[in-house]
């Protein structure tokens, strides 16, 4: 398998086990159907998150990453300038979202989105001097779609797979990078 077949099958994962995870965010452990019956629909009986989505949906996770590859590819490397963009272009426009329709925000995604949109430069929003990092969930959130309100630990990120290392691993390390633009490791590889 080459390298090129590794890179397309692991984003492949990605997008179908962010997919699958979808209607299952948000609930404990204790709350999902046994292991056979995880499906894209869900058993008739769970109740299932963001029920107006339909089966096959890719959430904010899956978004983010094709935003990232779709600026990896026409930059030829990181540009945290484009990368910011096009972020703020699926947060604003539904840009790689399933038919434009962006249904969900994590809590710091939302607020670096607004800060963004504000004018502040991304490598500063949390370097900002004497800049306290705040919740909007109770100050009133950002414009655009509704920061979750869940239990910490119940997103969608658990079924999804990748080699190596943790989709939810990569996010937050690619979120502190991008934020601070300071280096960070996955699975032991500096970036």
């Amino acid at each position: 398998m080459t390298i090129k077949e590794k890179i397309a099958g692991g984003l492949y994962g990605l997008i179908t086990g962010d997919a699958l995870g979808v209607p299952y965010e948000f609930h404990g452990s204790w709350e999902l159907p046994p292991y056979d019956k995880i499906e894209m629909t869900p058993p008739a009986c769970f109740h299932r998150s963001h029920a107006g989505i339909e089966p096959g949906t890719w959430s904010d996770d899956g978004a983010q990453a094709l935003c990232l590859l779709d600026s990896l590819l026409c930059c030829g490397k990181f540009n945290l300038e484009d990368f910011s963009q096009r972020l703020s272009s699926w947060y604003q426009e539904g840009l790689w979202a399933v038919r434009g329709i962006v249904f969900d925000v994590g809590v710091q995604t939302g607020e670096a989105l607004h800060a963004h949109s504000m004018g502040m430069p991304p490598k500063m929003w949390f370097s900002a001097p004497g800049r306290k990092r705040q919740r909007r969930l109770d100050a009133g959130a950002p414009p655009g779609p509704v920061a979750s309100r869940h239990r910490p630990g119940t997103g969608n990120g658990c079924p999804q797979a990748m080699p190596d290392y943790s989709w939810p691993h990569l996010q937050s390390g690619l979120l502190c990078f991008i934020l601070s633009h300071r280096p960070f490791s996955v699975a032991g590889i500096g970036i």
